[in-house]
């Protein structure tokens, strides 16, 4: 007999349980690949329960209160499956992580250099959002103001540089779930933090571009060319 309704979503709460299981304890090989199949068998449950449910609702009428709570369990369930996913597909790093590899007094050294030097990118990305908040865009939109896009694209040549060291810090400490956060919690702590701040900082600075340039669809198209030191669309 077909596992239907309540079974259902109880087989997918355990099926989220064995993939954080395997997520957070890295306890066999290949232990992301493993917890992404458990997250994914364990949607792919919750959307045969949805219908089984659906079947069962369509006949007759039924009270929007009855459907929101029939449903609760299913959407509950279902976002612990997607946010399992989401970790081990963004947090969870395919290799080893560098920085669990060094010894502690060898990480804290690194991490001081690598916060002085985020201190320094969110320094230098805050000069050019100045000069360009500062340049006249409205003449830069016209293809025939060359001292204007030169200009433009040395300034966004620097943003192109400061972006890259932004992505370079998270990358190297996006991995923080690789230190041991029960025998050396301060460090698992610190390695998010920049993480975190390298991503949240390097997200204003983008959404500041955009405030800036958006309304400019020449200047986006004139950025989106590729030079010796810019790749093809690199405002995208």
């Amino acid at each position: 007999m077909a596992i239907r309704g309540r079974s259902q979503v109880a087989l997918a709460v355990v099926l989220a349980l064995v993939g954080f299981v395997l997520l957070g304890t890295r306890a066999v090989p290949f232990y992301r690949a493993l917890s992404l199949a458990m997250f994914g068998a364990g949607l792919l449950t919750v959307v045969l329960a949805v219908r089984a449910k659906r079947d069962r609702f369509r006949h007759g009428g039924v009270p929007f209160r009855q459907l929101a709570v029939g449903y609760a369990p299913h959407f509950l369930v279902a976002a612990a499956l997607l946010t399992g996913a989401w970790a081990a597909w963004v947090l969870v790093p395919l290799a080893p992580s560098p920085i669990a590899s060094l010894a502690p007094g060898e990480f804290r050294t690194e991490l001081r250099e690598d916060t002085h030097r985020l201190d320094e990118v969110m320094g230098a990305s805050a000069s050019v959002l100045g000069e360009l908040a500062a340049m006249d865009l409205a003449t830069a939109a016209d293809p025939a103001a060359v001292a204007e896009r030169e200009q433009l694209a040395e300034i966004w040549t620097r943003g192109v540089v400061i972006a890259a060291e932004y992505d370079a810090l998270r990358a190297k400490y996006r991995s923080f779930s690789h230190v041991d956060m029960l025998t050396r919690a301060g460090d698992h702590a610190d390695a998010f933090r920049l993480a975190f701040a390298a991503f949240v900082q390097q997200y204003l600075d983008g959404l500041r571009v955009v405030e800036l340039l958006d309304g400019y669809p020449s200047i986006r198209n004139f950025l989106n060319e590729p030079t010796e030191l810019v790749p093809a669309r690199s405002y995208f």
